[in-house]
């Protein structure tokens, strides 16, 4: 699944980033954790954490739990200043025996720090998406969006 927009003349911190993880598996989680700082923080909807450690085993735990993992980088927006971070634009895809094959569309914010180390990552996508691939939860959002739907006649 690892497929970028980001083109060989294309470098730097952010781009190397976007590249590690649009390549990252269960093998390769030390590449991640060269580019991170010791203090960095990670955000997503279910985890706020502070530690290079922290971050490196909750993708540990993801690659642990899911099947045919990956990240496809649609986009990579650096900021002006080189090594000041940006936004990475992709698509989230796996499996398990519960959901099934699933995947969802995210953004992050990318912070760096003067060294060129991941500083903050923060993901920004619908949780729901996931929580709709949930045997039973499934039948609650489909009733929820049913019901909060506006309807509008003609």
């Amino acid at each position: 699944m690892a497929e970028t927009t980001i083109t060989q003349t294309e470098s730097g911190p952010l781009h190397a980033y976007a590249d590690t993880l649009g390549s990252l598996n269960a093998h390769n989680l030390a590449s991640l954790s060269e580019q991170l700082a010791v203090n960095v923080v990670f955000t997503d909807p279910f985890h706020r954490v502070q530690g290079r450690d922290r971050f490196i085993t909750i993708m540990d735990d993801m690659f642990q739990r899911l099947d045919n993992v990956g990240f496809k980088i649609h986009q990579v927006t650096p900021n002006p200043a080189p090594t000041s971070g940006g936004f990475l634009y992709w698509t989230f895809a796996a499996e398990n025996k519960l959901t099934g094959r699933f995947s969802f569309e995210g953004v992050s914010r990318i912070e760096m720090d003067q060294q060129g180390l991941i500083s903050r990552h923060e993901d920004y996508w619908d949780s729901a998406e996931l929580y709709r691939r949930i045997p039973g939860l499934k039948v609650l959002f489909n009733w929820l969006r049913k019901r909060s739907a506006t309807s509008i006649e003609p």
